[in-house]
């Protein structure tokens, strides 16, 4: 009798397993969608001409690009957040490719966000450690064209994607009895690509250049399949839809005297609900300059402020480095962020590497 009613109670049991539980902040702190030149003015770009590389701010500024390019980074960051503490990233790679009668086709994939946690919880009667770690990705692939010398329009898709893990171990007081019931099981979530129309536009005369986009809403297929690992439960998938809201973005870029560049952008996104969290809509505002030191060196530097989205009230300081290549056939380029949010004093300072290589 005292076995039947083990073997009773687990099945009952293993019949009602919490949900998927999401981790605390969803899919966790995101990364600006800058390239590296652009971190180090504080994220200012996609408001004048792109000499190689792809903006996903704002894609028509690569209109202007004359030769093939590729594009690549790699960062490493280290930050109060376990998610980004100590931790190295492939943030960046895109290609420039141009065609006759000013027509170039981009593409280019960059990190969103990245989460790693670990919490104690007791769901729906059950006591339960959960580690979750993943991340999402936003890319872009499109066609630019020049109506004219100071005019380039932009129309691409932009997608975005990512995938959660979540390791799960279980416990629950078994009925009657003093020995616990006991559940291991693995949790993948994938966010299929969640694809929508940007649109952009970028105009240069002059000392003055400024450019504009607007990315439409996007939805895409969450899927979640979840095995046992221990604990004879039955394995199961399952398939709802998630929202992106759309994104606004606009620049302005000054050249006062030849070699310096002042810039100001705005960028403005709605509200996102996903993975039980809700990041509040809101803006981020950056200023950024360039001066060329030389015909190979150039440095940068910028400042932004985050109001809402997923760090309301950061405060971002940059500074960059770029090397032109003899022959003006690839660029390095450096740049060094350092970010501060809340009044806990927390801090995450970045660092990335930005190359392209040019075929003329």
């Amino acid at each position: 009798m005292t076995i039947f009613t083990m073997l009773l109670s687990a099945a009952l049991a293993s019949g009602g397993l919490p949900d998927f539980v999401p981790p605390p902040g969803g899919i966790g702190c995101e990364y600006p969608l800058v390239t590296v030149r652009g971190a180090g003015m504080g994220g200012v770009e996609g408001c004048a001409p792109a000499e190689a590389s792809l903006s996903l701010l704002n894609p028509s500024a690569s209109a202007w690009v004359r030769s093939t390019g590729l594009a690549a980074a790699i960062g490493y960051s280290e930050s109060d957040l376990p998610s980004r503490d100590g931790k190295s990233r492939f943030p960046y790679v895109s290609f420039v490719f141009p065609l006759p009668g000013g027509v170039s086709l981009a593409g280019g994939l960059a990190s969103r966000s990245s989460f790693s946690c670990t919490d104690t919880l007791a769901v729906d009667g059950f006591t339960g450690d959960y580690a979750w770690e993943g991340g999402t990705g936003d890319g872009y692939f499109g066609a630019a064209v020049r109506a004219n010398p100071h005019l380039a329009f932009s129309l691409g898709g932009r997608f975005l994607f990512g995938n959660l893990q979540s390791e799960v171990s279980l416990d629950r007081d078994s009925v009657g009895q003093e020995i616990p019931l006991s559940w291991r099981y693995r949790e993948d979530l994938y966010l299929r690509s969640a694809w929508g129309v940007q649109l952009g536009s970028t105009f240069s005369q002059g000392p003055v250049s400024f450019g504009v986009s607007i990315t439409t809403d996007r939805s895409g297929d969450l899927e979640m399949g979840r095995d046992y690992l221990f604990g004879g439960g039955s394995d199961s998938t399952s398939t709802e839809i998630y929202d992106i809201p759309g994104e606004g973005f606009a620049g302005l870029t000054l050249r006062p005297v030849d070699g310096i560049s002042l810039g100001m952008s705005w960028f403005r996104r709605k509200s996102l609900s996903l993975l039980g969290s809700r990041t509040d809509a809101g803006d981020i505002l950056a200023f950024g300059a360039e001066a060329d030191l030389s015909r190979s060196f150039a440095v940068r530097s910028g400042y932004s402020r985050m109001s809402g989205l997923w760090r309301d009230g950061a405060r971002a300081y940059s500074g960059g480095l770029s090397y032109n290549l003899p022959g003006d056939r690839a660029v390095l380029d450096l740049s060094v962020t350092h970010e501060v949010w809340d009044d806990s004093g927390e801090t995450t300072v970045r660092l990335g590497f930005w190359g392209s290589e040019r075929w003329r």
